[in-house]
């Protein structure tokens, strides 16, 4: 009788063994908004757990591409945009995971006296806009459409600061 009791003991507290979690990060490639809302809601109702996954969701530092820190192994997974293409292309041994399809928010803030209103009034303009921003394939598309080439226009670096443009440090803000 007592061995079947420890058998019992033994296999009621397998059932409630767990194995180790799986520990993985997400490197986010902007600022918090409603398109990462499924991940957090995924780590709060604790999907990615019961997945056996451990996720670590890191928010997004300029100064720190969701690229870069995925490559030195600093994060597992990040969220990018179309200029994965061209990085690939670099010869960076990157994989997507999934192509979504969205609706672009990408927008172009200047001061209404700059008198910007196509393309083609960007050329010679200081336009704010992040690297991996640069490569991607809608503003491609778009300075293309009009034959202008990236050396046309004067980029510089981000500084998310929107108040750049009234104090005359940028033309143009992505």
């Amino acid at each position: 009788m007592e061995r079947y009791c420890i058998l019992l003991f033994l296999c009621f507290t397998t059932l409630y063994a767990q194995l180790p979690l799986e520990k993985v990060s997400v490197k986010l490639q902007w600022a918090d908004q409603f398109q990462f809302a499924g991940y957090y809601v995924a780590k709060e109702k604790g999907f990615y757990r019961d997945a056996g996954l451990d996720v670590t969701i890191q928010k997004f530092d300029p100064k720190k591409l969701a690229i870069d820190e995925v490559m030195s192994g600093r994060s597992t997974y990040g969220i990018g945009r179309s200029s994965l293409l061209i990085d690939r292309m670099h010869g960076k041994n990157i994989v997507a995971l999934s192509a979504i399809f969205q609706s672009s928010p990408f927008i172009l803030l200047s001061e209404k006296s700059a008198d910007i209103k196509t393309p083609r009034d960007l050329i010679g303009k200081r336009v704010m806009m992040t690297q991996d921003f640069q490569d991607s394939i809608s503003v491609r598309a778009m300075l293309n459409s009009q034959d202008i080439r990236m050396g046309e226009l004067k980029f510089l670096e981000h500084s998310y600061n929107p108040v750049d443009i009234a104090n005359g440090k940028a033309d143009v803000m992505a």
